[in-house]
């Protein structure tokens, strides 16, 4: 394994620096785990789940031989992260694994087109992440606190009706804007677009580059980001594999 320098990292990254916005983003702010590197493959693992990794964009006999260096534990469960589709069979070819999940990759390339919020919008409080945690699908022992240190580090916005809190968005570790859940009863009335206009203009405001991922089959999220003026710019697959 290749002695990491981080801005020699960062140099590498930055040749595509949409297709490696994660790892960029992970590393710009100390939340990543440990740092991998042969030749012009980079692996990141995130630090509040390290079991969690992304390789960079690269060439498939550097992608191989990063791949074989690392010391998976065995019979425990790895999750490769929004890797590229051509990954797949090589991942499937050396572990035991589960059926891969497909997502686009949307970024906010322009100037957005959003409406006003209409609905009361505020930002998100440490308070707040029990609420977010409680409907996360992806919960578990350590989401709670992964919740928490997102809001005090990313932000994002919750809305309420009547003072009750009926939905949120925020992002992950990674940049990525997610965790966007409206409850039930207050679905199609225009939440979800009212806490995406304020989260879009915060963002911009901080210089922030907005990307999110979206499974195919998340029809009022993809209408949303279409409508804001995302793009599609990448295709890619999360897949959780076992070392046997």
């Amino acid at each position: 394994m290749q002695k990491v320098d981080i801005q020699t990292i960062f140099d590498i990254l930055k040749d595509d620096d949409w297709k490696n916005i994660s790892l960029i983003n992970l590393l710009k702010d100390d939340l990543y785990g440990r740092v991998y590197r042969h030749e012009s493959a980079i692996a990141v693992n995130r630090n509040f789940n390290q079991r969690h990794y992304f390789f960079n964009k690269t060439g498939q006999t550097d992608f191989e031989t990063l791949l074989n260096k690392l010391d998976f534990p065995r019979g425990e469960t790895i999750t490769l992260c929004a890797a590229d589709e051509w990954m797949i069979p090589i991942i499937q070819e050396r572990f035991k694994t589960e059926t891969p999940a497909r997502c686009n990759k949307y970024a906010l390339l322009g100037k957005p087109t959003i409406p006003p919020p209409k609905h009361d919008c505020r930002r998100l409080q440490p308070e707040n992440a029990e609420i977010v945690n409680q409907y996360w699908a992806y919960k578990n022992d350590t989401s709670l606190e992964y919740i928490r240190g997102m809001i005090r580090k990313r932000g994002g916005f919750i809305a309420y009706m009547d003072d009750q809190p009926v939905a949120w968005v925020m992002a992950h570790d990674d940049g990525s804007q997610g965790f966007s859940y409206v409850i039930k009863p207050y679905r199609r009335q225009g939440i979800a677009m009212s806490l995406s206009a304020n989260n879009v203009n915060y963002a911009i405001e901080r210089g922030v580059k907005l990307f999110t991922y979206v499974k195919d089959d998340n029809i009022p999220a993809i209408s949303r980001v279409l409508k804001i003026g995302f793009e599609i710019v990448d295709t890619v697959y999360w897949i959780d594999f076992v070392k046997e």
